[in-house]
């Protein structure tokens, strides 16, 4: 743990940390920032990353390595958490926000969760190149969905901006990126 309230004070410690550990959550309090970081042998690699590589660059600015595979919710609407992994392409000056929806075949989008990256907890303003930061958003649908094809896509923009940045692959429609699908299978009672 580290707590934050001079940036000149991490000069010399920064890159350490950027080498050899990952940002596992944040927590700010006025004034203060406090990182959780997972550092040394014990800590397993593997489990700190995602399921699904997507390795998609937003803007050149944010790199979305990839995601888990969202688990289904114990009720139809949700709560679906989806795990993203993000990293930090270049130093950045602005706070970015996430849209992270899904959309069924038809391509409407049947549930969406958008708002600062990671709650604005660790603003983006403060990453440093090469940072990997999870971030997780819970989605919920507003009706039981049926069949099977959705996809899940993903944008970042300015927090209180309008305009996403703009994905290097996967572009499904409005500066969104497609990084993967989802099965969404209608659940039929049976009577017995």
């Amino acid at each position: 743990m580290r707590s934050y309230y001079q940036e000149g004070d991490l000069g010399h410690i920064r890159p350490w940390l950027e080498a050899n550990t990952y940002v596992l959550d944040h927590v700010n309090f006025p004034g203060i920032f406090i990182t959780h970081y997972s550092v040394g042998e014990s800590v397993d690699k593997a489990a700190l990353q995602p399921e699904v590589e997507t390795n998609v660059s937003f803007g050149g600015k944010l790199l979305l390595i990839g995601h888990d595979r969202p688990t289904p919710p114990a009720s139809p609407t949700g709560p679906w958490p989806i795990k993203l992994y993000w990293q930090a392409l270049e130093p950045m000056d602005k706070d970015y926000a996430t849209f992270v929806a899904i959309a069924d075949a038809q391509g409407q989008i049947v549930a969406k969760a958008e708002g600062a990256m990671d709650g604005n907890r660790y603003p983006t303003s403060k990453w440093s190149v090469g940072w990997k930061v999870p971030e997780v958003k819970e989605l919920r649908l507003s009706k039981q969905a049926e069949g099977s094809g959705y996809a899940i896509v993903v944008g970042v923009q300015e927090l209180n901006g309008s305009v996403r940045l703009t994905p290097s692959s996967g572009l499904w429609s409005d500066n969104l990126a497609r990084i993967g699908s989802i099965p969404l299978e209608r659940k039929l009672d049976r009577a017995g």
